[in-house]
């Protein structure tokens, strides 16, 4: 099946596949804060020629449904079909058009050159063994390197004071520090010895007037 634009593109549609995710394999990404479950009625289209089927309505009004507006997350086609993209339900960065080939939005993101700066993050550290000419103490000996590693302050709460001496030792003086950072400094939330850099997963929640979305 086949899936024409207004522009005049034409995109390959999969059957039982919804018109948002066949946009999206193209590369084209619409406005979608409710992750396609249809309950934030953002993802809108309209469909000017063939047959749909649509799971929900329920965030159209009765006179959009008549002007052929449609929900691409709710809306599959059942054959080829042309429809036009509203400019609201374009998915914008900084006021610019979203497309691109990667089905990745995060990658898609990053190819865009927005700043994405997450609040937390692991940070791998070797710390000089101690001597008699460098005999500081652990706490700053790690203030330290994070400072020669242009990572700035540190502030570490008093709980991980009592096991910082048996982490730093235990794999050879290599650590990693999972931090969350503002303007000026790192504070820590975990301390593990050797390298632990592995990817660190959040969650959003966006409370609205009728609707959470996670």
């Amino acid at each position: 099946m086949k899936i024409t634009l207004s522009t005049g593109r034409v995109i390959e549609a999969k059957e039982g596949e919804s018109i948002l995710i066949s946009l999206k394999q193209a590369g084209i990404f619409l406005t979608s804060s409710c992750g396609g479950k249809g309950i934030c009625g953002k993802c809108k289209v309209i469909v000017q020629s063939g047959d749909v089927e649509s799971k929900s309505h329920i965030k159209l009004s009765s006179e959009e449904i008549q002007q052929g507006f449609a929900l691409a997350c709710m809306t599959t086609p059942s054959g080829d079909i042309t429809i036009d993209i509203p400019k609201q339900s374009i998915l914008t960065v900084e006021g610019q058009i979203v497309t691109g080939k990667s089905k990745d939005l995060l990658g898609l993101l990053h190819s865009t050159g927005v700043d994405i700066d997450p609040l937390s993050e692991r940070i791998v550290l070797k710390l000089p063994k101690p001597s008699l000419d460098d005999n500081i103490s652990d706490l700053e000996r790690l203030k330290r390197e994070l400072f020669a590693n242009g990572l700035g302050c540190l502030r570490v709460p008093s709980r991980f004071m009592s096991n910082l001496a048996r982490t730093v030792r235990e794999k050879d003086w290599e650590i990693t520090l999972s931090a969350i950072h503002s303007e000026d400094c790192y504070e820590i939330t975990n301390i593990f010895p050797g390298n632990r850099k592995v990817p660190q997963y959040g969650i959003a929640v966006d409370i609205g007037t009728t609707t959470i979305v996670v």
